[in-house]
């Protein structure tokens, strides 16, 4: 996912489908912040979409809501 984003040098939003996520694991879960991380720094809107309720209470344990 971060391969791919990098071929995008301009966009105005970036939207991850948690849709076919049943879960996620600290690994997964380092990844997709610094896929955010990367889109916050470059001025970007970022939207979850379809996030299960496993996979955000996951993320909020490690606080990913709290930067």
């Amino acid at each position: 996912m971060v391969r791919r984003l990098s071929h995008f040098d301009t966009y105005q939003a970036l939207v991850i489908d948690f849709s076919d996520v049943p879960s996620v694991d600290f690994t997964s879960s380092l990844a997709i912040d610094d896929i955010i991380s990367d889109a916050r720094q470059a001025g970007q809107k970022i939207y979850l979409a379809r996030i299960r309720v496993k996979v955000r209470a996951f993320l909020e344990r490690q606080g990913f809501w709290t930067n």
